[in-house]
């Protein structure tokens, strides 16, 4: 692997974590991976999956806090 590829994966790895505050990729996480060089598809992608699995993960503990 080539070190552009790993530091591609860490900013993808970087934008997947981000991505799971609320809004915040949106607004600032998909626009500083796009200008850092990253694939604008799949910045998008990981952003957008960071930010559904936090959605996920409230949805599924708070269920089980309420029962």
């Amino acid at each position: 692997m080539t070190s552009e590829g790993l530091v591609e994966q860490l900013g993808l790895l970087g934008v997947f974590i981000a991505g799971a505050t609320p809004w915040l990729e949106a607004i600032t996480v998909i626009p500083v991976g796009i200008l850092f060089g990253l694939n604008p598809t799949l910045t998008f992608l990981f952003a957008i999956a960071g930010n559904v699995l936090t959605v996920v993960l409230f949805a599924y503990l708070s269920s089980r806090i309420l029962t």
